[in-house]
């Protein structure tokens, strides 16, 4: 019997293995997103390195109030009372994360307001 040389062995072509990882990672990145969305017991939002929310899942909404179309494109600073914000509290915290990876606090929270009164 005749041992394989790495001549001898199959390739799959570069381009269909690149593809290949590309719809698994679509893949797992829409699983990713099906369960985050379905967790209703904890409100999981991302921010983008600004401090704009860009996800919203069912917990956030239960939780907090705002739907989704409410509340994504505004920045997180909305849910802290004007004294935290002039203080700076949203910004340092935003400092922490981009430095740490990030954050845990304890505190208050702006309720959310009335039906078309919301963030701005």
């Amino acid at each position: 019997m005749r041992m394989l040389s790495p001549a001898d062995k199959v390739r799959a072509p570069a381009s269909r293995v690149t593809r290949d990882r590309k719809e698994t990672a679509a893949a797992t990145d829409q699983s990713f997103r099906v369960l985050v969305q379905s967790i209703k017991e904890y409100a999981i939002l991302l921010l983008d390195p600004a401090g704009y929310v860009v996800s919203w899942n069912a917990g956030a909404e239960q939780i907090k109030g705002y739907r989704a179309a409410e509340i994504i494109g505004k920045h997180f600073s909305c849910f802290y009372p004007a004294e935290d914000v002039a203080r700076g509290k949203p910004d340092s915290e935003l400092a922490t994360s981009r430095e740490v990876g990030k954050v845990e606090d304890d505190g208050w929270r702006v309720p959310r307001m009335a039906p078309g009164s919301g963030p701005t």
